[in-house]
């Protein structure tokens, strides 16, 4: 019986995998949407260890790293390789977005729930497909967490319109709508959500099971959600910065009002005296 675990993080926003394919000596350029994948005497170099037995390991453009029957230690060594050449910012809390699956070998019909996959025969599409569907599982969950905070932030704003104080810096605005173009742009262009890998083009079985994955893993729904999210901070944002300009606007013409007063004055007094 067959049995592969696949253990998924995020570890950053993105990872350099052409400089890392150029530092093993790997004659190959990668693509926003093809993983990297290490395994044999390149990983046991990447990780400094005797035997990695049949343990590999695929790395993605959008910062994510998925162990296939690999030990959680080697995600620190990765990491900390990574960081040491400059491949990749790490971020902070990535321990949080860790997911695992499991593919087991039976017979009987093929079944698959959240945590496990059990399939009457394996091939190495299951686990390339298991491996993409996690790693953009964590990446989204990574990019709920910046949503959830940038959210946090746009309250500020409709406090501040309740309040009556409508005045904002325009850099402050412009760091705020920054942050959430910056997520879109995680969600979309990065993570490519949306985007089916190409053996689901060619082989009929592959997309029946990668469909299967991305509906238990709800990849449209939650990034369906994400955009609406992300729609709704935009319109609170240009809300706020029309509010904010007409404020400007308003003072500017109650200035220029007042400087015309004052040299109308001037000018009767000129002509009085």
């Amino acid at each position: 019986m067959s049995y592969y675990k696949l253990s998924a993080w995020s570890v950053s926003k993105e990872i350099d995998l052409n400089a890392l394919a150029k530092s093993f000596e790997i004659p190959k350029r990668f693509t926003w949407e093809e993983p990297i994948r290490l395994y044999g005497e390149v990983l046991k170099n990447l990780l400094q260890e005797e035997t990695v037995q049949e343990g590999e390991v695929f790395l993605f453009y959008f910062g994510s790293i998925v162990l296939l029957n690999g030990e959680t230690h080697w995600v620190e060594k990765i990491n900390k390789y990574l960081g040491k050449n400059n491949l990749c910012k790490l971020l902070e809390n990535w321990r949080h977005f860790n997911d695992e699956y499991e593919l087991v070998e039976e017979t009987g019909a093929d079944q698959c729930n959240d945590s496990i996959a059990k399939l009457h025969s394996i091939s190495p599409y299951h686990i390339e497909l298991s491996a993409i569907t996690l790693a953009k599982s964590v990446a989204l969950e990574r990019n709920e967490l910046q949503i959830e905070q940038i959210l946090n932030q746009a309250e500020s704003l409709i406090e501040r319109l309740e309040n009556g104080k409508t005045r904002m810096a325009d850099k402050k605005l412009g760091m705020i709508s920054a942050s959430i173009l910056r997520h879109e742009y995680d969600s979309v262009s990065y993570v490519l959500i949306l985007d089916k890998p190409d053996i689901t083009w060619t082989v009929s079985d592959a997309n029946a099971y990668y469909e299967k994955l991305s509906i238990i893993f709800e990849l449209a729904d939650r990034y369906e959600i994400l955009k609406q999210k992300t729609d709704t901070l935009r319109h609170i944002v240009e809300g706020f910065t029309a509010v904010n300009h007409g404020t400007r606007s308003y003072i500017m013409e109650v200035v220029i009002l007042i400087l015309i007063l004052v040299e109308v004055i001037l000018m009767l007094l000129d002509l009085i005296l």
